[in-house]
């Protein structure tokens, strides 16, 4: 897929703010023309740096809270899907610097604590929602997260009303591992065939294409039923994705896809 989010970070954001800020200034540098950093986080909490807790997957609010104060005065311009929607479509140029935000998972903290930093510095950022999550038909969010620690749909639509968060497909339920061979090792649903050990085989071409497909065209339709517009972009689980699923996830409905 010929999309603008070419130039990845995937960053967890945990002690310091520093490092990450060089890093931006030696990128500033070397960003080509109509390209985007893309700069990914997942659950932010208050208690990360307690001694014990080293969640890698956290950021601590002060610290995001510090991040956006400093991107504020940057010369870094964040941006939205539908900036690079116009970049691809129109011919429009992306801003020089332009950075794209994205909270992956729907936790929680992305409404209690991201939504309020988000309308104080008026910063616009990217959701991206597993919909089976939301939707209690798996344990998998609840495992990840805890019990009541996930978004709920009226607080999607707040943010989505505000027009500073964008809503992205974390897939349907793909955002875990599926048995990958006879061994008993597993790996991301979305990129592996999985081993149907019932069977003794793996899954053929075509059933691997329609559970992707399935669950893909699943995700597309519960984010425009529940949001009330059209998703634009896939973020996949765990970063995973191939050849394959560039073009299923085409297939399905989307115009980006980012890891």
């Amino acid at each position: 897929m010929n999309n603008l989010l070419s130039k990845m970070l995937g960053c967890a954001l945990v002690s310091t703010l520093l490092p990450l800020q060089f890093a931006y200034a030696q990128i500033e540098k070397d960003l080509p023309k109509n390209h985007t950093v893309s700069l990914t986080f997942h659950d932010v909490r208050d208690d990360v740096l307690k001694e014990g807790d080293r969640d890698i997957y956290a950021i601590q609010t002060k610290n995001l809270a510090q991040f956006f104060d400093w991107l504020s005065q940057s010369d870094w311009k964040p941006i939205r899907l539908k900036d690079i929607e116009e970049a691809r479509k129109q011919g429009k140029e992306l801003p020089h610097n332009s950075i794209l935000l994205t909270f992956d998972d729907g936790a929680l903290s992305s409404y209690s604590r991201v939504f309020p930093l988000l309308k104080q510095y008026q910063i616009p950022v990217v959701f991206a929602l597993p919909t089976s999550w939301l939707n209690g038909n798996t344990q998998a969010g609840y495992e990840a997260y805890g019990q009541g620690n996930l978004v709920n749909w009226k607080q999607v639509r707040e943010m989505q009303a505000s027009g500073l968060a964008e809503f992205a497909s974390h897939s349907d339920d793909l955002h875990h591992g599926v048995l990958a061979n006879p061994q008993g090792n597993e790996q991301p649903a979305a990129t592996s065939y999985a081993y149907l050990k019932s069977q003794k085989r793996y899954e053929t071409d075509v059933e691997y294409q329609q559970r992707i497909l399935q669950d893909l065209k699943k995700s597309y339709a519960v984010l425009k039923k529940e949001v009330g517009v059209e998703p634009k972009a896939i973020i996949w689980p765990y970063g995973a994705v191939n050849e394959q699923l560039e073009k299923l996830s085409q297939e399905a409905g989307f115009i980006f896809l980012s890891v």
